[in-house]
């Protein structure tokens, strides 16, 4: 790295290094808040990081409540509204839900 540093190449290295590692840091951070805050009866499946040039970082969850009917929805509402009160977290958004063998499946975007 030292050798690249006093050129523009080294610097566009080394910016990008600084803004992967600084995302890197954020999401181990959430994933972290994520196992601290998601109660038992909430699975995670997937969890996708993107980026679009110029735009926000996001962190897309997919997973299920393990419940259907009132009882579910008030879960999955509980769950938005605890990760959009965290301190990392700047916007919260519930992309879609369905129901399917007695479970709520959903997608939220966790906007960085």
């Amino acid at each position: 790295m030292r050798l690249l540093k006093g050129n523009a190449y080294g610097e566009q290295i080394e910016n990008a290094l600084n803004y992967d590692k600084f995302y890197a840091d954020k999401g181990i951070e959430v994933i972290k808040t994520l196992s601290r805050i998601t109660p038992v009866s909430i699975s995670i499946n997937e969890i996708d990081f993107n980026q679009e040039e110029s735009g926000p970082f996001i962190m897309r969850l997919n997973g299920y409540v393990n419940t259907v009917g009132s009882s579910g929805r008030l879960i999955l509402n509980n769950y938005l509204k605890r990760l959009s009160g965290e301190r990392i977290i700047e916007e919260v958004v519930l992309v879609n839900q369905r129901v399917a063998n007695n479970t709520i499946i959903f997608n939220i975007d966790i906007i960085l």
